[in-house]
Parts: C-alpha cells; sequence; structure tokens
C-alpha cells in the first residue's frame, strides 16, 4: 500500500507496505497539490490538528486552512490521524517525546545501523531529517492501525 503524507502541509511522503521509503521531500503548500494529479497512493494521510486547550498562533491556523485545502483537493481516501495516537501506537505511550517516537520509528527499521546506515551504505531512513520523521510516524502509525484493522476482518 502507498502512503501520501501530509505534515504541516509541506512534506510528501510515499512509502510502500515493505516500509521502503519510495520518496520524500519538503514542498510549498501549492506545488504539494499540484502533484496530486500524478502522485500515485492509496490514502492521504493528515496528521490531525488539537490544541489541547492551548492557544493556536497564525502558523497553526495556515496549517489547518491547508489541511483542508489538501483533503479538498486530493481525489482519493484520506484519513486524518492524531500526535497523540501517533506516539500511543509507536511507543505504547500518547505522552511520548518526539524523541522517543523517533527512536520507536529506528527500531521498527532495524535499529541505527541497519535503518539509518552511512552515506557509502545508506540504510531505508538514510537522510531522514527534521519534519521527515514526523511525516514517517504518521505514515507508520497510521499503518499500523489499518493493518490491525484488516487483522481483524479476517
Amino acid at each position: 500500500m502507498l502512503i501520501l503524507v501530509l505534515l504541516n502541509q509541506r512534506l510528501l511522503f510515499n512509502q510502500t507496505k515493505s516500509r521502503k521509503l519510495e520518496s520524500f521531500g519538503i514542498l510549498e503548500n501549492q506545488a504539494l497539490i499540484d502533484t496530486f494529479d500524478y502522485v500515485v497512493a492509496d490514502v492521504l494521510v493528515i496528521e490531525q490538528i488539537k490544541s489541547y486547550g492551548m492557544p493556536m498562533d497564525d502558523n497553526i491556523l495556515d496549517t489547518i486552512f491547508w489541511s483542508g485545502r489538501m483533503a479538498q483537493a486530493w481525489s482519493f481516501r484520506c484519513e486524518r490521524i492524531g500526535r497523540k495516537t501517533i506516539a500511543a501506537e509507536l511507543c505504547g505511550s500518547a505522552k511520548a517525546s518526539d524523541s522517543n517516537v523517533r527512536q520507536a520509528l529506528i527500531n521498527l527499521f532495524g535499529g541505527k545501523t541497519e535503518a539509518i546506515g552511512s552515506k557509502i551504505n545508506p540504510g531505508p531512513l538514510y537522510g531522514v531529517a527534521k519534519d521527515v520523521w514526523s511525516a514517517l510516524a504518521v505514515a507508520v502509525a497510521w499503518d499500523q492501525r489499518e493493518q490491525r484493522s484488516l487483522d481483524l476482518l479476517k
């Protein structure tokens, strides 16, 4: 299954069921929407924005605006998953930090040596940095939940 992930509405990421990263990168909002005509993916997964009682700044409000635009522009299945759900799925606790989530992803891909690798022998996560870690977390957490749901139907 190919999963297209949007995080902060600026990230494009494809992942296959084998968890091999097909592509990833950061694009501006409209440029990302423009890729929808030729991107092949089974589902668009967007990180759901929640305030948890905290005030939201203009950046968050812009993200909410663009996530709606992206969901509307996408012609196929679109899902959302919240940050606490992602942390709970990957780390077993909704209170897990971003560094805990990153380490859980590295472990899922075989540990640091195998997952990240080196310039000479790159692993599947080689080059993943900054917001790409969060997008990967969105994709993996959603995929794990989806697979569990499918397994229950068997």
